[in-house]
């Protein structure tokens, strides 16, 4: 990830950034619902990959800072590119399907978060952020929404 972070006023920022990431997770239903559905209905898994491309522009406001970090909050959108893995199971109660798909689909949506930067001297800062990202593929004609919670720990150099 490279981002430009560029300060106006005393406590607020505009970030810009491009980013690469790489996501998998874990699909189920859950036996319990399943169960108490009753007969008729079967369990799926799957495992899903993400690549990513990501342009981000994020607002940044400074609630505090002491002379050695800062605390702030911030809020954004950003739009990206997707290559997206999926291996889906299905299982019924005679047989096993796997299904597997990849595909290339457009992604965007919004962040927020909170983070605490610790200045190690004028130039170079290291910082952690909690974030929530929520991304929706509907408005590129894509049935997808996704809900991501991440930390990051992020270094930096002030030019």
């Amino acid at each position: 990830k490279v981002t430009y972070h560029r300060q106006f006023g005393d406590n607020k920022a505009i970030r810009f950034s491009i980013e690469k990431r790489k996501n998998s997770g874990e699909l189920s239903t859950s036996k319990l619902a399943l169960a108490a559905l009753g007969s008729g209905f079967y369990q799926t898994t799957g495992k899903i990959n993400l690549e990513e491309t990501r342009v981000n522009i994020e607002h940044e406001k400074v609630f505090g800072f002491n002379g050695q970090s800062d605390t702030y909050g911030f809020i954004g959108v950003f739009a990206g590119i997707t290559n997206f893995q999926l291996e889906e199971q299905e299982i019924l109660p005679n047989i096993t399907r796997v299904k597997r798909s990849k595909t290339r689909i457009p992604l965007g949506g919004i962040s927020i978060g909170i983070g605490q930067r610790y200045w190690v001297n004028e130039q170079r800062f290291f910082a952690i952020e909690n974030k929530l990202n929520y991304y929706d593929g509907g408005p590129f004609g894509v049935p997808h929404q996704i809900n991501e919670y991440c930390t990051e720990l992020k270094l930096g150099w002030a030019f």
